[in-house]
């Protein structure tokens, strides 16, 4: 049987941040069927036009663990939860309550989801060794961060992540106008924490990198991960259909 894993941090807040983790295997295969009745209109045509059978797993694995995320961390308001696909392809989840605040990301199997009270951004990405890390690293790098980057005798693939996957967990943070700005040459990830007043963790989880982009200034606590059976979240999805 899957299941979820959770990573909590410090905040000022009632509502920790958290990132919620899951990887796709034969064993989140129940889970994965067990969503498709619960999908709204709006994630049934998302699901629809993706042909890839990896992509259609990831899809649904994903939806079900935002499911049991949420109605976790609000289980007063469970039943009031609506779920919809928003505009550039993020779910949107509706009747929160004011000012929470998610973001989702996939890479290879692994799913992460993120709840805080502040504005919040996650990106992970799968290590890869054999990635062309040089050509790469122009796309998105400032002056600055390629110096840095060429500089480095033998951490060159974890500078490499951790600037884009840093880049890209902000990048979830801004509004659609600012994204339609964006230019991730244009800054160093080490602008970000000084200028916008956004906390910055980043680390590795299994063989994937992971950042998380979240807004004021808060402190991690422990590295210990709380395992949830996804055993539950059948149960009561098979409850809700009878």
């Amino acid at each position: 049987m899957a299941s979820f894993k959770v990573i909590l941090f410090m905040c000022n807040n009632h509502l920790p941040p958290a990132l919620w983790f899951v990887r796709m295997s034969n064993q989140s295969v129940q889970v994965e069927d067990s969503i498709i009745p619960l999908l709204s209109p709006s994630e049934s045509i998302r699901l629809n036009r993706l042909s890839h059978p990896n992509k259609r797993r990831e899809f649904l694995l994903s939806r079900a663990m935002i499911r049991y995320a949420l109605t976790y961390s609000f289980p007063d308001i469970a039943d009031d939860l609506t779920f919809a696909e928003g505009r550039r392809l993020n779910p949107q989840s509706k009747n929160l309550p004011h000012q929470i605040s998610t973001s989702l990301s996939h890479s290879k199997g692994l799913i992460c989801f993120a709840i805080a009270h502040n504005t919040i951004g996650v990106d992970v990405e799968q290590l890869n060794q054999a990635r062309n890390l040089i050509e790469s690293a122009s796309l998105f790098m400032s002056k600055n961060e390629l110096i840095q980057f060429h500089n480095h005798k033998s951490r060159k693939t974890d500078f490499f992540y951790r600037v884009w996957s840093q880049k890209e967990a902000y990048f979830k943070t801004l509004s659609t106008k600012q994204q339609n700005k964006f230019n991730a040459r244009a800054f160093s990830i080490d602008d970000i924490a000084i200028n916008n007043q956004y906390s910055v963790f980043n680390g590795t989880y299994k063989n994937f990198a992971v950042a998380l982009m979240i807004e004021g200034l808060h402190q991690r606590i422990k590295h210990n991960i709380l395992e949830v059976a996804a055993e539950g979240f059948i149960h009561s999805q098979q409850t809700a259909l009878n």
